[in-house]
C-alpha cells in the first residue's frame, strides 16, 4: 500500500495541471460540499503581453519601465495592496497556481518576468513558462564562488559577517571601502557600527525602507533592484529591435 501511494503521489505530482484541467469542469470539490469560485477571466483582447511577478521594488520599476516602452503589463502579486496603485491589468493571486495564471493569460504571453528573490518559486515559474512556450526572465542573484574569486587574486574569509572577529581578519578597519552584497541589509549592522566614520560602506538593498535605514546607519545604499530594471530594459529593447520575427532568447 505503500509503495502504491508513493507511486500514485508521484504521477499525480507530475501531471497535476493536466488532471486540474481535466476534472475542473465537473467541480469535484462541489460533491463534498464545498464552494468553488470561478477563476478570474483574463482581460479581453488581452495578447502579446508582459507578465511581471511580484511587485517589490524592481517588480515595479519593471512595470513603469514596460509600460512607459509601450508594451501590455499584467502585474501578478499576491498583496492585493501592491497591486492598488499600479495603472495596469494586474491579477492577485500566486503564479504557481494554475487559476492565477489562466487569470494573467499566460499562454498568449510574449515574456514572463519574475522579480521575486524566492528560488524555489522561480524554479515553479521557470517550468512553467518552458512548458507553456514562453520565454522567462527571472531576477538572478550573485552566487559569489570562493575559487572563482581567489583565482582573480580576491582575498576570501569564511564566516559571520557579524562577527567581530572575521571582520577583523578581513581587515575592515584598514580597507578603503567595504561592499556589502548581504541580502538582508541590516545583517551589516555591526560592520556599521564596527567600522564607524572611517570606512565608507556600499550596501546593495531591494526595497527603499532598507535603503532609508541604511542612510540613517551611516551607510551608502546602492539601489540594486533600479539597476538591475535598467539592465532587463536593455535586454528587452535590444532584443525587440533586432528580432521583432523570431522568439526571444531567456536573459540571464
Amino acid at each position: 500500500m505503500g509503495l502504491l501511494t508513493f507511486a500514485l503521489s508521484a504521477f499525480l505530482l507530475l501531471y497535476n495541471d493536466r488532471l486540474y484541467a481535466a476534472v475542473q469542469p465537473y467541480r469535484p470539490l462541489a460533491w463534498l460540499g464545498a464552494r468553488q469560485e470561478a477563476p478570474e477571466p483574463p482581460p479581453d483582447g488581452l495578447r502579446e503581453h508582459v507578465i511581471v511577478v511580484g511587485m517589490n521594488t524592481l517588480g515595479r520599476c519593471l512595470v513603469d519601465q514596460l509600460t512607459a516602452a509601450g508594451e501590455t503589463v499584467v502585474a501578478v502579486d499576491t498583496d492585493p495592496e501592491k497591486l492598488a496603485s499600479l495603472s495596469v491589468h494586474t491579477v492577485h493571486g500566486n503564479a504557481v497556481h494554475e487559476t492565477t495564471r489562466e487569470a494573467a493569460d499566460w499562454g498568449h504571453a510574449t515574456l514572463i518576468v519574475s522579480s521575486l528573490s524566492i528560488e524555489g518559486t522561480n524554479n515553479l515559474l521557470a517550468y512553467h513558462a518552458r512548458r507553456a512556450g514562453v520565454p522567462c526572465s527571472i531576477h538572478a542573484f550573485d552566487r559569489t564562488s570562493e575559487d572563482t574569486l581567489r583565482d582573480r587574486g580576491v582575498r576570501c574569509v569564511c564566516g559571520d559577517g557579524r562577527d567581530r572577529s572575521v571582520l577583523l581578519e578581513a581587515g575592515g578597519a584598514q580597507a578603503r571601502v567595504v561592499v556589502s552584497l548581504l541580502r538582508d541589509p541590516r545583517s551589516v549592522g555591526p560592520l556599521l557600527d564596527y567600522v564607524g566614520d572611517t570606512v565608507p560602506i556600499l550596501v546593495r538593498v531591494f526595497e527603499d525602507h532598507e535603503a532609508a535605514w541604511v542612510e540613517a546607519q551611516g551607510g551608502t545604499p546602492v539601489r540594486f533592484a533600479h539597476a538591475a530594471g535598467d539592465a532587463f530594459m536593455n535586454w528587452f529593447q535590444q532584443t525587440r529591435s533586432t528580432a521583432q520575427d523570431e522568439p526571444m532568447s531567456p536573459s540571464p
